[in-house]
């Protein structure tokens, strides 16, 4: 139970989660914040215009004093959340996603390792990330090789629902940005990572089922979620050599003066290449387009060319497709993914 007593002298910290349209996942999910062991916690849990009883779900935890409710129309994801941030009084923000669960210690060790690095900004933990459809649980440790904005600039080490924030360096950069519909994390941890860096807290906080319909199992969302991804990267490099970015400069029009990157054109068609592998061609095909519109590499020149060869099938299933998928699994073991 929540105790001015007990909580005074510790920062006070909000936790808050967006929900839209996903009532079986409101128990677990809003119950592991409930438990947390932390003392002076807030819980935002917000509602963005679900029609399927998520807001009655939320509502079974009124009685608890530190919890608060609020509920709008659907306006999206990104404006849900940051209109509860501005309505929050935590000194620490940490979010947590729909679906997911905060094990019991999160916030507590969480608030430690800010509290002991005075110049982090950011806080992750490792995660466990359990695929709903065959049950494997593989545990994902982000890791900075230098330091924060040069390891951004690499590629996202993060998630999202396991990161706590200060609160004064979110405000200072001007939160999330309205504009990013998707990987408006990353491009707030950029910003943010001109301010400082990141601590990590070496366990296992936080749990992450991969649920149908959320963007890391639908390969159009992670299309956009990529390509807005380099945008924001390169609104970062403009923002540290110039002071402002695209989006400063010149609002929504500004995603027009993305340049076009060799980088993301590989990425693309490697995951491209492997949803053809693992049968989706539709989306492979989609990814393939992507990649050669963004810029023709050797890479994304090769893949497209090998492709074809699922028209051959007995090649295809006995050669193509086993040697592609050897050098993924290879690939993702050296990135740690």
């Amino acid at each position: 139970m929540f105790n001015n007593e007990v909580s005074s002298g510790r920062p006070h910290v909000t936790a808050v989660t967006v929900f839209y349209n996903r009532s079986k996942y409101v128990p677990d999910s809003v119950e592991s914040l409930i438990q947390q062991d932390y003392p002076n916690l807030e819980i935002l849990l917000v509602d963005d215009g679900s029609t399927d009883g998520t807001l009655a779900a939320l509502q079974r935890y009124a009685h608890d004093p530190r919890v608060r409710i609020l509920t709008q129309g659907n306006r999206g994801f990104t404006i849900a959340l940051k209109d509860a941030i501005e309505q929050s009084s935590g000194e620490f923000i940490a979010f947590h996603d729909a679906g997911d669960v905060s094990y019991p210690t999160r916030i507590t060790r969480q608030v430690e390792a800010l509290m002991g690095h005075p110049k982090a900004v950011l806080c992750s933990s490792f995660v466990d990330n359990e695929d709903s459809y065959t049950g494997k649980v593989t545990i994902h440790k982000p890791r900075i090789d230098s330091t924060l904005i040069e390891t951004l600039l690499r590629d996202n080490p993060f998630y999202h629902g396991e990161m706590m924030y200060r609160r004064d360096a979110y405000e200072k950069v001007g939160g999330y940005r309205r504009f990013f519909r998707f990987s408006q994390d990353y491009d707030l941890w950029l910003r943010m990572s001109l301010l400082g860096e990141a601590v990590i807290v070496p366990e296992v906080l936080y749990h992450r089922p991969l649920i149908p319909g959320s963007i890391s199992m639908d390969p159009k969302k992670i299309l956009l979620q990529t390509l807005l991804a380099e945008f924001a990267r390169q609104c970062l490099l403009a923002r540290r050599s110039e002071g402002m970015d695209m989006l400063d400069r010149h609002g929504p029009a500004g995603v027009l003066l993305r340049q076009r990157s060799p980088r993301i054109a590989n990425k693309l068609a490697g995951k491209g290449t492997m949803l053809m592998v693992k049968g989706q061609q539709e989306f492979g095909a989609t990814f393939l387009r992507a990649a050669r519109q963004e810029c023709v590499t050797p890479r994304t020149w090769l893949l497209s060319h090998l492709i074809w060869l699922e028209r051959i099938p007995f090649l295809w299933e006995h050669s193509i497709a086993p040697i592609l998928h050897h050098t993924y699994l290879r690939r993702s073991r050296r990135e740690g993914a």
